[in-house]
């Protein structure tokens, strides 16, 4: 039943400069002898202007330059109620959060909107049971998976972990009563992916 793959100074300057011009004026004063009826002495010069305010903080910390990666723990979920179909949606949580679609395979081929990337899961192992009075099956699998084979926005991805499966099936009955093995009536299945993925940023 399991489908995939059966898943951030110049303060202090400007008063020392300034106390340093009132210093100088008072020691120039004293000093000279007084001259008769001379012109008032000019003003002393205007202080110093206060140095430029201290610059901004620095802005936040920029994204990662072009050409780097950013890893980090990834959680898949993985869910379908068709157990014929070749299509389960799929959403990423983590790294990167999407949603889209998973064709189950070999490899399963997991589609969002600004790329794809490859998902190849162990064959697993667990238990399945079947209920040959009431036609109930469940099937229970934990196995590993790997993460390769990106493009677009996944170019370059990769990661691996563990998932677990957890899937339920009811099959028709037959015109006899009895289970049949190749009918389904209802099927659900959940599978949780989690594990460390690495992605190029271009």
């Amino acid at each position: 039943m399991l489908k995939h793959s059966t898943p951030l100074l110049a303060g202090a300057s400007a008063v020392i400069a300034t106390g340093a011009a009132v210093i100088f004026g008072l020691t120039a004063a004293s000093a000279a002898p007084a001259r008769p009826a001379a012109a008032p002495a000019r003003p002393a010069a205007a202080p110093a202007r206060p140095a430029a305010s201290p610059a901004r903080p620095a802005a936040s910390p920029a994204r990662p330059a072009a050409g780097t990666s950013v890893s980090g723990i990834e959680h898949f979920r993985f869910m379908t109620t068709n157990g014929n179909s070749n299509t389960e949606s799929a959403i990423a949580l983590g790294v990167f959060i999407e949603g889209g679609i998973d064709h189950p395979g070999r490899a399963d081929k997991v589609i969002f909107a600004d790329g794809t990337f490859r998902l190849r899961n162990s064959p697993g192992h667990g238990r399945t049971t079947f209920n040959r009075r009431t036609c109930l099956g469940i099937d229970n699998l934990r196995g590993t998976y790997k993460i390769y084979g990106g493009t677009g926005k996944y170019a370059g991805i990769s990661g691996h972990g563990k998932y677990l499966s957890r899937a339920r099936f009811v099959n028709k009955r037959n015109a006899a009563g009895r289970c049949d093995g190749s009918a389904l009536a209802a099927s659900q299945q959940v599978i949780w992916e989690h594990g460390p993925v690495r992605l190029h940023r271009a």
